[in-house]
């Protein structure tokens, strides 16, 4: 076994060493090598955020109804999708999900 600068140890399948890798997505959640979710909520923030401006675009109606049922259609399964798994515990992570 060599040494490996994060865990001291390269892992091995049937002698082929396993990449050790900084971020990984499964099931659309990106996890980071020290079980941290800073991307993930990045990246939905970002989606979320384009959604809704979008969603403002694309409706030639300014109800308020309409754009608010738009919104829980379009843009809230963005923001809540495996939201038990990668739940914000920051207050910086939180209020910038919340400015969606």
């Amino acid at each position: 076994m060599n040494n490996n600068p994060l865990t001291g140890v390269f892992y091995y399948i049937k002698s082929n060493p396993v990449p050790t890798v900084e971020t990984i997505k499964d099931l659309g959640v990106t996890i980071e090598n020290n079980l941290k979710f800073s991307s993930h909520i990045h990246n939905i923030i970002a989606q979320a955020s384009a959604r809704a401006n979008l969603t403002q675009k694309c409706f030639a109606s300014k109800e308020e109804s309409l754009l608010s049922r738009a919104f829980v259609v379009y843009v809230r399964p963005l923001l809540e999708y495996a939201s038990c798994v990668w739940s914000p515990h920051l207050t910086k992570d939180i209020e910038r999900l919340e400015r969606v």
